[in-house]
Formats: structure tokens, sequence, C-alpha cells
């Protein structure tokens, strides 16, 4: 059994959502903010539809045939730096392909997209024309070929799989290595997805954290009712089972509750404004004559 064929059986026993972002992973696609919002909202409502697992040719890193992958051309180029269009940038299809040029024209813009493409430690963003009048839409078309056979990928469509066993590396990619923690050993791209999915929960459980501090902060103060009383014993008792029904029963009142709720009421403001010790002598007197 290959490492891809481990790593396909293993997410096959994870939940839905996690499936579907390691889904997005080999498809080279982004997991938001926003999305880690949506999925934590899915989950609490309990609504997260049913998701297929991946399978071990879904996995990027090598091409479906096993064949070698070789980039042979960027072609197409549209809003993107202020390269010029219906360029055609082509690589030697065997040896070592050098390109020249003088600052600023258009090595690191061509650099980018390459690495939208393909397999890299930083992927980027794909810049437009800063001097533009007008923004356009970005495009690109990569040539590339798996063996013999000759094939086309846009910028518009999800990663290729076949692209993905390409790897490319630059000045960023080598600052991200120098720069940020990391071993520099020999690890199997696939495993890039378990970092990518380990992400996308500490997203989903900062999504989780956020909602239970709003809910917090909208949940109103109970009341302070006495020990004992059947009002303290159905707020004890409240918990995530507790119906509606049983909500309303416990605090609907009683027809007579205005009325009883008056004479307490006077009562009240009797008791405080009298003397308490002329108050006793009342009591004491009244508890005789009953006596």
């Amino acid at each position: 059994m290959t490492l891809e064929d481990d790593i396909a059986a293993w997410v096959a026993e994870r939940p839905d959502w996690q499936k579907d972002a390691v889904a997005r992973f080999c498809r080279n696609e982004a997991f938001t903010d926003e999305d880690a919002a949506t999925v934590a909202d899915r989950l609490v409502a309990g609504t997260y539809p049913a998701t297929t697992a991946i399978s071990a040719s879904d996995i990027p890193g090598t091409s479906d045939s096993g064949e070698p992958v070789t980039l042979r051309a960027i072609a197409g180029v549209q809003g993107v730096n202020a390269l010029l269009p219906d360029q055609r940038l082509a690589f030697g299809e065997t040896g070592l392909t050098i390109i020249y040029g003088d600052n600023a024209s258009g090595k690191s813009g061509y650099a980018r997209l390459i690495r939208q493409a393909v397999t890299a430690r930083v992927k980027g963003d794909v810049l437009g024309d800063v001097f533009a009048k007008d923004r356009s839409e970005q495009k690109a078309s990569f040539e590339y070929a798996v063996g013999t056979n000759v094939a086309t990928w846009t910028l518009a469509e999800n990663q290729s799989h076949d692209l993905s066993s390409v790897r490319f590396y630059d000045e960023e990619c080598g600052d991200a290595y120098v720069t940020l923690a990391s071993e520099v050993s020999y690890r199997p791209s696939a495993l890039t997805l378990l970092d990518r999915l380990s992400g996308a929960c500490d997203q989903v459980q900062r999504a989780l954290a956020a909602s239970l501090a709003a809910n917090a902060g909208e949940r109103p103060d109970l009341p302070l009712l006495g020990d004992g009383t059947e009002a303290r014993q159905f707020l004890d008792a409240l918990d995530a089972s507790t119906t509606q029904a049983q909500i309303d029963e416990a605090s609907t009142l009683a027809d007579e509750h205005n009325s009883v709720l008056s004479t307490r009421l006077q009562e009240l403001t009797r008791l405080q404004g009298s003397d308490p010790g002329a108050e006793k002598s009342r009591l004491s007197q009244l508890a005789t004559h009953w006596t």
C-alpha cells in the first residue's frame, strides 16, 4: 500500500467537513476564514452534507499515469502584472532553460504564474497591472507534457493533478525555508494535505469559539431565585434537552397572579415603612389571640 493509499483510507474515516476540506486541498483551493465560519455554522446546525472521500489518485504529487511531467510553455497571459499579452514563454524539453531579463522585465510575474500551476512552498498572489486603467480578467495557459502526451491547463481551472508533480523553487520559497521554523529534509508532498487540514481545524475551532463568545454576550442574566422554590428547581434543571413547551408551561402565570402580586407588593411596602419593634409586638399579640 502506498502513502497515497494510506492517506485516502485515513481521510475516509474523518468527518464530512474534513473530507471536503482535504478534497479542496487536493484541488489546491484555499480554505478561508469565511469557509471556516460556514463549516462551523453547519456543524452547529447539524446540516453539513454528506461528502465522498478522496481516492489515492486525487492526491497531488504524481501524474495519473506515472509518466514524468514537464512544463513546456506559458502563453495567453492577460491581466498579470505588466506582462505583454500574446507572448509565449517556452522551456526546453530537456536540459536547463535560462531566461534572462533586466529588472522589471517580467521574470517575477512569470514566476508567480508558475507557482499557481505547480507545487511550491510559497504560492503567493497573482498580481494585476497597477498601471492599467481598467482591471482585466487574469488569464494564462500552461502547456505541459505527461510522457509524450501534450496537455494544457488554464489559470481559471482547478489545480492540475499532473502539474502538481512539478516542483518550483525561487527566492521567496528560499526565504520561507530559512525564516520559518522547519526541517530541511525529505518530506512527501502528500503530507502537506495533513498540514493544511490541521490549519483548517484551527480555523474552524476559532470560528466556533467566536460563536460561543457571541452567544455568551447575547445571553440574558438569569434571575436570582430562592432555594427550594419550584422556579429555582426548574432553572437548575435547564439543559439542551429542555423543550420550548416545558419553558412555556413553567413560565405561564396563574389566573390570579396579578391580584396576588398586588397584595404582596402592598404588604412589602407596608413592612418596609413600619417599625420592626412595633411589627413584632403586633404579631406577638396576634399570636396570643389565635392561641
